[in-house]
């Protein structure tokens, strides 16, 4: 008896081993199809919005939590919702306009035109914010809300500004700041930075050099101003006219206040480029401030900022994954595989921020009753 039950005991042993082996390769299954189905859900999905433009609510919903990159500079990503989210109030905005004037339906962009209008300048946006980063560039909220202070002053009040920014773009005041203030301040700053820094360049610098040289030859300032100077003055001698303190650039001024009538400058470098200045003559007065100065220049320009950006972001630096399209060396925009850069339009909505970024918010909505 003893012998048969420890013979079931033995057995019932043998089949619970058994039976806790096989939890966790149950566990490990259920996980692994878990893993397919998800594999093959972002697969899909991937295919609908990569390949099918699937823009339908459930994927606007999923591509908010599934970062799917709508481009790449290089480990950087814009997403495919933020991309969404852009034409989304451009649509919103767009309706509205056509609701208070049916006639503008007819100017309307395309929605592909827009895609890649919006595409190309998030990917600019954040490659513009990433080279502020690793120069050292910051933006301070206080000078964010200064800028849109200024803008304010253009308009009826905080009331009328928070309708027109819901009624035009679906936005709130802190949307306007972060989406379009703030790049612009990025963009202004790094321009800045570019336009000052010699090693960026150090080729319009030697060009100036050039110049220097050829005054200190047997050449008047007037013939290496039209020789060489790439201001609009350069025809007219680089005749500025008078100036008083406070009217031009601290790094201009300053040389010029330390000249003497008819003495000419070194190369003098401000956010324009590199100057050779000549103080043709000063008006004194009783305080500083009412002085006056009549100078002309020889402006070397920097490399602008435009030109660094194509530069920058050539030689495969961004990935565009959106079917159809693909990143313009030649022009830093995002088109499509048989457009080129000549003359396209796209570059004036890219580059003016397109009709995101009103120069001054419009808050006569009124029209619409």
């Amino acid at each position: 008896m003893n012998d048969e039950n420890n013979k079931e005991t033995k057995g019932d042993s043998v089949k619970s081993e058994k039976k806790a082996r096989s939890v966790p390769k149950l566990v490990i299954g259920v996980f692994a199809v878990i893993i397919i189905i998800l594999i093959i859900g972002l697969v899909v999905f991937g295919i609908g919005i990569y390949k099918l433009n699937w823009n339908d609510n459930f994927t606007r919903t999923i591509s908010e939590y599934i970062p799917y990159p709508a481009a790449m500079v290089g480990n950087s990503s814009v997403s495919y919702s933020e991309v969404q989210n852009e034409l989304t109030m451009l649509d919103h905005y767009y309706n509205f306009q056509e609701e208070l004037d049916p006639s503008l339906a007819d100017s309307r962009p395309t929605d592909n035109f827009l895609k890649k209008g919006v595409t190309t300048r998030k990917t600019r946006e954040l490659f513009l914010a990433e080279a502020a980063a690793n120069y050292g560039l910051t933006v301070a909220q206080e000078e964010i809300d200064n800028e849109f202070n200024i803008i304010m002053s253009q308009t009826s009040g905080i009331n009328e500004v928070e309708t027109a920014l819901a009624d035009l773009y679906n936005w709130t005041v802190n949307d306007f700041k972060e989406k379009v203030i703030k790049p612009r301040i990025i963009q202004e700053k790094v321009g800045v930075y570019i336009a000052l820094d010699e090693e960026i360049n150090k080729d319009q610098k030697l060009h100036a050099e050039e110049a220097l040289s050829a005054l200190n030859g047997d050449k008047t300032f007037d013939e290496v101003a039209l020789e060489y100077s790439e201001d609009i003055t350069a025809s007219t001698g680089g005749d500025l006219g008078f100036f008083r303190r406070g009217d031009t650039y601290p790094e201009f001024e300053s040389a010029v206040i330390a000249l003497e009538p008819g003495e000419v400058s070194g190369i003098v470098k401000s956010r324009l480029g590199f100057h050779i200045i000549k103080l043709l003559e000063k008006i004194s007065a009783d305080t500083e401030a009412d002085e006056q100065f009549h100078a002309a220049h020889i402006l070397i320009k920097s490399k602008p900022l435009e030109n660094w950006i194509v530069e920058s972001l050539s030689d495969g630096k961004v990935k565009v994954f959106i079917s159809g399209y693909e990143w313009k060396d030649e022009c830093a925009l995002i088109l499509e595989k048989t457009e080129t850069c000549e003359n396209n339009e796209l570059f004036n909505w890219v580059s003016s921020l397109g009709e995101v970024a009103p120069e001054t918010i419009n808050t006569n909505t009124e029209s619409a009753e």
